[in-house]
């Protein structure tokens, strides 16, 4: 049986950049909530850390509403409650 290993510098990595996906997120679903729009600055941040930077002058008038929908979808997703008495649609067992 082979096993893969990781480096506590790969694997510090990978959680700085789950934290830091999640406190950027976070940071721009504050800002919408208050504001009701995003900055440039955050949502430059948001498109630089997928990995994107826009290049053509036009482009964040076109990519900013697209993130602000995001965003405003994301905290309807949020947002829902469902009724603690909601039956779950699957139950997972655990393989014996």
């Amino acid at each position: 049986m082979s096993t893969k290993t990781i480096s506590r510098r790969m694997f510090s990595k990978v959680v700085a950049g789950s934290l830091l996906t999640g406190s950027i997120l976070e940071a721009a679903v504050q800002e919408s909530r208050q504001t009701g729009t995003l900055s440039d600055g955050t949502a430059m941040t948001l498109l630089e850390h997928i990995g994107y930077k826009p290049t053509l002058p036009d482009e964040m008038k076109t990519l900013k509403p697209m993130l602000e929908t995001t965003i405003k979808n994301l905290q309807t997703i949020r947002d829902f409650e469902l009724p603690i008495a909601l039956e779950p649609a699957f139950v997972f067992h655990p393989d014996k």
